[in-house]
């Protein structure tokens, strides 16, 4: 399941390998550290464990859109030939649909009680949730109490990320020990029969709570010398000076800086973006390739640090649409029409779209009438009218908030002219993490360096209670 490298640290497998002796895990990564991978396979080792075989399990995440991923993730790593060293039984038992947290725990809006909690259990006797960093304090407790007795619970996110828009900073409290992580000592004896590596170089004198934390240091996807891996770690160690640097140094390459555009300058500024990133969408239209179309939207994206003022997502999205509208590739009174791109704000169960999934509005080639394209979990597509689509708002620039749990090939990061409480490094850190191959960086000097030297500061006293005292 995870091949020994030789001696190489394997932090992924000694993730499961935690997750094999403890009830609680909690693994921590970066973009591209393979925490997906370790999910699944967790499962898989979990699933196949001698004694393990009536064991029933669960994969949930804060959002739809999270949700859907983590569900596609599985789906492949299931159906590719070779990918999971286990037998078919078992493969069978990975569980094939991930759901929200708030359907795995039966929440109804508008009622204070759950379907599970203490008094009533989850069924399962492991729950896999990802994307935890989006996940509030109050949804994590009742998370956590409606787990039954003697079950296994793995929480995986981004320490790093922007927290929940609600109460509490739970994944960054959770896994904050003070110090840099390693390996407690009394946990290394167990764990070394299972790790593949040696663990002398990680053990620490660490509290008790850390045993079941693993934080994944390996990136598979930006290396050592990448402009967005460097910019990044200077980005998270408060190296603000650094980060601009790199940021300006690298143009061309997979990082670059623009200084911010004057508001009556953003149409001129943004109208290269819109035709390297925009027109395509519209380009695979006119071609009848609606489902073309949607992977190109997928593929860029502008992100804002806020939704208003000069430079937040309610004035890039008329921008966009302005410059569309003078290459007459949109209609200039807005409503819906065949290119646009929606993002769903509110839950609709009963369509089976939340709260940050993502659409495209086409022509039907035959009928002529508008349709709104959707992805489906299991890799296929679907189209509503879009009169049925719920309540839902032009996409052609998101908050940073609301793009966790989603990547991009290339990403523009706008932020804003001053300072706001709000731009913090956890949301440059955000933004930036969310390109694949190249991200851009719109602002001001001041701004950004007030930015990455401003952590995002929530007291709700987990932290305390957690690891004070040891």
């Amino acid at each position: 399941m995870f091949p020994t490298g030789g001696g190489e640290p394997d932090f992924q497998r000694l993730a499961a390998a935690t997750a094999l002796l403890r009830p609680l895990t909690l693994v921590s990564g970066g973009p591209g550290t393979g925490k997906t991978h370790t999910v699944v396979r967790l499962l898989a080792l979990l699933l196949a464990h001698p004694g393990h075989e009536r064991l029933r399990a669960a994969i949930a995440a804060p959002t739809g859109k999270a949700a859907a991923r983590l569900q596609e993730a599985v789906r492949q790593a299931r159906e590719t030939p070779g990918a999971l060293p286990v037998p078919d039984e078992v493969r069978d038992r990975i569980p094939g649909e991930a759901s929200t947290l708030h359907r795995l725990l039966g929440v109804v809006p508008g009622r204070s009680r759950a379907r599970f909690g203490p008094d009533n259990p989850l069924p399962h006797d492991l729950v896999v949730v990802d994307e935890v960093s989006m996940v509030d304090l109050s949804l994590m407790a009742r998370l956590t109490s409606a787990v039954k007795p003697g079950a296994r619970l793995v929480i995986v996110g981004d320490r790093d990320q922007l927290a929940s828009v609600e109460a509490g900073s739970v994944l960054g409290d959770l896994c904050d020990t003070g110090a840099e992580h390693g390996v407690p000592a009394d946990h290394a004896r167990d764990l070394a029969p299972l790790a593949g590596f040696p663990l002398d170089p990680w053990v620490r004198d660490e509290p008790p709570p850390a045993r079941g934390l693993v934080v994944l240091r390996r990136n598979y996807r930006f290396g050592e010398e990448s402009g967005i891996g460097r910019t990044t770690r200077a980005v998270n160690a408060g190296r603000s000076g650094e980060a601009l640097e790199l940021l300006r140094q690298a143009a061309g390459g997979e990082v670059s800086w623009r200084d911010l555009p004057a508001p009556t300058e953003l149409p001129g500024a943004l109208g290269p973006v819109v035709r390297a990133g925009v027109v395509p969408v519209f380009e695979a239209l006119a071609e009848g390739r609606p489902e073309e179309a949607y992977r190109r939207l997928e593929r860029f994206r502008i992100l804002c640090a806020l939704r208003a003022g000069p430079y937040g997502v309610a004035t890039v999205n008329r921008v966009v649409e302005g410059i569309l509208a003078r290459e007459g590739r949109v209609p200039s009174h807005g409503g819906w029409y065949p290119g646009r791109p929606v993002l769903v704000t509110r839950n609709d169960p009963s369509l089976r779209l939340y709260n940050g999934d993502v659409g495209l509005c086409y022509a039907d080639a035959k009928t002529g009438t508008l349709q709104v394209l959707f992805p489906t979990p299991d890799g296929g597509w679907r189209t509503l009218p879009p009169v049925r689509v719920p309540p839902c708002e032009t996409l052609y620039a998101m908050t940073v908030h609301k793009s966790q749990g989603s990547e991009f090939d290339r990403v523009l990061l706008v932020l804003p002219d001053r300072p706001s409480p709000v731009v913090t490094r956890e949301l440059v850190y955000t933004g930036l993490t969310r390109a694949r191959s190249h991200v851009e960086v719109w602002g001001r000097p001041a701004v950004f360096r007030a930015a990455v030297e401003s952590r995002a500061e929530r007291t709700s006293g987990l932290r305390d209670r957690i690891w004070e005292g040891w």
